[in-house]
């Protein structure tokens, strides 16, 4: 198992170490790219929120099939047009 598919996997089991450093590590950008496309602080923060808590303790069988930062950053994305259609 390569390293991101050991930190995906304690995150998916609800490790809180490994949460805390997900958020550390991804909020921010996150959360700039989400108020680029938005243009609302609250939307952007609740938008990363909802990602960011959907892959912690998510057990759903879906893989990520790409690097954990493309996968988040094209989350915000999809989510961000989402509220547009």
């Amino acid at each position: 198992m390569t390293d991101e598919t050991t930190f995906i996997q304690q995150l998916r089991n609800g490790d809180i170490k490994a949460f805390k450093s997900f958020v550390m590590t991804y909020s921010e950008e996150m959360i700039l790219l989400a108020y680029i496309l938005t243009g609302a602080v609250r939307k952007a923060n609740d938008i990363v929120g909802d990602i960011l808590l959907n892959v912690y303790g998510s057990q759903h069988s879906t893989s990520i099939n790409q690097t954990l930062h493309k996968f988040l950053f094209d989350e915000v994305r999809a989510a961000c047009l989402s509220i547009y259609e």
